[in-house]
C-alpha cells in the first residue's frame, strides 16, 4: 500500500527577465585638459620620451625634469589667478624659467640637432618663443 505524500504547491517560477543584451553607453569623449594641466607629469614623461636620450644623456635629464616642475606650477598659479586669461604667457625672465635654463643647458650640449629641433618645439608649445630662439 503507497501512502499519499501531499507535497506542497510550489509557486510558479518568477519571470525571469529576458537577458537582452545591454545597450553598450556611447563612448565619451574624454575632457578636454584644463590649460593648466599644460606640463602635467605625464606630459614631463612625455617630453623625455620624445627627445629619445640616450643612455649618456640620461644623466642630465633630473634637473630639468626638476625645473620643468617648477615652470609647471607658475604657470598653474598664473592661469589660476586668471582662468579666464587666454593663454598665459611665461615670463622668459621668471626665475623658473631661469632655472630651467641652468638646469637644461648641460643637457642642451649634449643633444643631436634632432633632439634640439625638438626642444625648441616643445618650448614654443609651453609659450617659451624667446627661450625657443636661444637654443
Amino acid at each position: 500500500m503507497v501512502s499519499h505524500l501531499r507535497l506542497p504547491k510550489l509557486a510558479a517560477p518568477a519571470a525571469v527577465p529576458s537577458a537582452a543584451p545591454a545597450k553598450p553607453k556611447a563612448a565619451s569623449k574624454p575632457q578636454p585638459q584644463k590649460n593648466y594641466a599644460l606640463l602635467s607629469d605625464i606630459q614631463i614623461a612625455g617630453i623625455k620620451e620624445r627627445l629619445k636620450l640616450s643612455s649618456a644623456q640620461e644623466s642630465y635629464w633630473p634637473p630639468v625634469e626638476t625645473a620643468l616642475r617648477a615652470v609647471a606650477r607658475k604657470i598653474h598659479a598664473k592661469r589660476q589667478a586668471d582662468p579666464n586669461a587666454p593663454g598665459v604667457p611665461i615670463d622668459p625672465e621668471a626665475e623658473e624659467v631661469q632655472q630651467l635654463k641652468s638646469a637644461a643647458m648641460p643637457l642642451l650640449f649634449q643633444l643631436r640637432e634632432d633632439q634640439k629641433n625638438e626642444v625648441r618645439s616643445l618650448a614654443r608649445i609651453i609659450g617659451l618663443e624667446k627661450v625657443a630662439s636661444m637654443i
